[in-house]
């Protein structure tokens, strides 16, 4: 997702200095120095910095998101794996307990509650 949103914004960008470019007849030389010469310029440097801006603000907003849904899917998948564990654990006790009935000797085990 994020190589996905580099690409969409190194586009927006070059996109950007195209249109520029095309507007002001002008292939050969282009320097930064020229969009602070005129408004249509400027505000097309505005508009670049500002979809800068927003994208590495989207980055880090979905950078945040994946981090909370992993630690949320480990956190799950933790207490499922102890939920069995103790399950398994409350089996093997009381298989044990009713083979000591069965041979006759009674032993109580801990159980965990």
């Amino acid at each position: 997702m994020e190589e996905w949103l580099i690409e969409f914004l190194i586009r927006i960008l070059f996109e950007s200095i195209v249109a520029d470019a095309k507007l002001r007849n002008n292939w050969i030389k282009y320097d930064f120095e020229d969009f602070r010469r005129r408004s249509q310029q400027s505000s097309l440097n505005f508009l670049r910095e500002t979809f800068f801006l927003i994208g590495a603000f989207i980055m880090l907003i979905i950078t945040c998101a994946l981090c909370g849904v992993a630690c949320m899917l480990s956190y799950v998948l933790r207490g499922d794996y102890y939920h069995r564990q103790q399950t398994r654990e409350r089996e093997e006790l009381r298989i044990l307990e009713e083979r000591f009935c069965e041979a006759g000797t009674v032993n109580e085990f801990d159980k965990f509650d």
